[in-house]
């Protein structure tokens, strides 16, 4: 039987990231062995191997899933970070950091925050480091700027001819207006 799988923002992962150990189980070879899964089922057999710890193997299902050009889900990357986590390994940490990074999750914040707390747990400052500059920067639009586009929108409204109800109201917007009146 394999369980749920967390999800990036389900409380239990963001807490209890390293805390809770993973149950053993018995590991049957012939599901790498499978050449011809489906995604379904190569993203169950991910999952089954970081919970078992076999970080080898599941990353054996990562390229393979790459070479079909299929894509490992989030939460298996999580639980794959967490397997090399748990396996003390550096090495397989940096691993799982490329395969994140060629993920389309590369620049998502928890996964961010998750291998720098990962690498600062086993002693990589340098690597943590690496991982905030190479942060991809989201342009930020300005609160003030978001005001001027409104307040131009409000003016070529108002060239325009519209006239706003009662249940729209604009005037608020425009500040200079209001303290005009």
């Amino acid at each position: 039987m394999i369980l749920p799988s967390p999800s990036l923002t389900s409380p239990s992962v963001n807490k209890n990231f390293f805390s809770a150990p993973l149950p053993v189980r018995s590991f049957k070879p012939s599901i790498i062995a499978c050449a011809s899964c489906n995604h379904g089922s190569q993203s169950s057999t991910l999952e089954f191997l970081c919970k078992e710890g076999k970080v080898d193997e599941a990353f054996q299902i990562i390229d393979q899933m790459d070479r079909q050009g299929l894509a490992a889900k989030p939460v298996n990357l999580v639980l794959l970070l967490q397997a090399c986590a748990e396996a003390r390994s550096l090495l397989s940490v940096r691993k799982a950091h490329q395969c994140i990074e060629r993920s389309s999750c590369r620049g998502s914040r928890p996964f961010i925050y998750k291998l720098a707390e990962v690498y600062c747990k086993l002693g990589s400052m340098e690597d943590a480091r690496k991982v905030f500059d190479e942060m991809p920067v989201k342009p930020v639009v300005k609160r003030r700027e978001a005001y001027v586009k409104v307040r131009k929108l409000h003016e070529r409204m108002r060239a325009a001819g519209y006239v706003p109800d009662t249940l729209y109201v604009l005037h608020d917007i425009d500040e200079k207006e209001k303290s005009e009146h």
